[in-house]
């Protein structure tokens, strides 16, 4: 973003630590963001990828893990199950949060109303 100019940044040196970048929104950059934030949102690829991937998720195949043979199997299968369920919430998380984005923004209003 730097090399389109749409931001900048000053090198504060502070003594003991590690200089600092402070960068901040150029005029142009102020602009271009303005302009893509009144742009409609347009659903992401994402989206459908990550309902697809939760379907595959919910109908997986249980199968023995044979990569641990000293592990009891029943254990290892408590331990996957919940491994499991632990992405899978984090997936049902995610495409709830991709749909509230969504939901929330909407259509965009027209450039000349939303200044």
């Amino acid at each position: 973003m730097t090399d389109d100019g749409w931001v900048a940044y000053r090198v504060e040196r502070t003594a003991g630590r590690p200089d600092a970048k402070v960068y901040q929104a150029t005029e142009e950059g102020e602009r271009v963001l303005r302009a893509r934030l009144a742009e409609p949102y347009e659903p992401p690829v994402e989206l459908a990828a990550r309902r697809e991937q939760l379907e595959r998720f919910r109908a997986r195949d249980r199968r023995d893990e044979p990569w641990l043979p000293t592990v009891d199997p029943a254990r290892m299968a408590v331990i996957l199950d919940h491994v499991h369920h632990g992405k899978e919430q984090a997936l049902l998380a995610h495409v709830g949060w991709l749909e509230h984005i969504l939901t929330d923004l909407g259509p965009a209003a027209p450039a000349d109303e939303a200044q």
